[in-house]
């Protein structure tokens, strides 16, 4: 099986990265701002995420402290406000509640893949390009974003994602840190880890 155990892992075996993210070797002035908004984008996104979201640090402790008294006085709803205010013009964000875009390079696979996959591309990717025609494949993006920054090998090293679609129009923020998302089946900093917890009914992936 391929790292993590996730089928598609052999797509990018032979794939020669840096020819533009997203636009498929398009060297004009547009596709080259468009690239380094995306190099931009997932920087900033991963300082971010270290800062805030990082599994075991003291940071993430005092965060989720004031997520958890928040939702307790009534005040969710003004995190969920705050977040779509930063993830809908940074992402594309659709407000699931259960984000992967950590997992993908901060791209969000809701928004920019007809098929949201959260496990690896499609069978009807051929060439770096999905199968809807003049869009590239949102995982091909994905490698040449961590390729640039030397971490493209451990793309699909990770347990599985099973989307919680209970989880629609609820804080993504929120869930991830206090457990409520796929991220909490994940092994963390010094743990064993764990099989994914379900709940009947709730769950659901598309596949192709």
């Amino acid at each position: 099986m391929p790292p993590g155990g996730i089928p598609g892992a052999g797509f990018f075996s032979g794939f020669s990265p840096g020819d533009g993210d997203h636009r498929g070797g398009d060297k004009s002035v547009r596709g080259q701002v468009a690239d380094r908004r995306g190099v931009l984008v997932y920087r900033t996104s991963r300082a971010f995420n270290r800062l805030a979201f990082a599994p075991g640090t003291r940071r993430r402790a005092v965060v989720t402290g004031v997520v958890a008294t928040a939702e307790r006085a009534g005040l969710g709803h003004l995190l969920h406000v705050a977040e779509q205010a930063v993830k809908v013009p940074l992402y594309g964000c659709r407000d699931c509640g259960d984000c992967s875009l950590e997992e993908i390079a901060y791209l969000c696979p809701e928004s920019q893949c007809v098929k949201n996959q959260r496990n690896g591309p499609c069978g009807g990717s051929r060439n770096g390009e999905c199968e809807v025609p003049g869009r590239a494949c949102i995982w091909v993006r994905a490698y040449e974003r961590l390729e640039r920054n030397g971490t493209a090998a451990a793309l699909l090293d990770r347990p599985p994602t099973v989307q919680d679609n209970a989880l629609r129009r609820t804080s993504g923020w929120a869930n991830c840190l206090l457990g409520r998302d796929h991220t909490a089946s994940f092994p963390r900093p010094g743990s064993e880890p764990s099989l994914p917890s379900s709940r009947a009914g709730s769950t659901s992936e598309h596949r192709s």
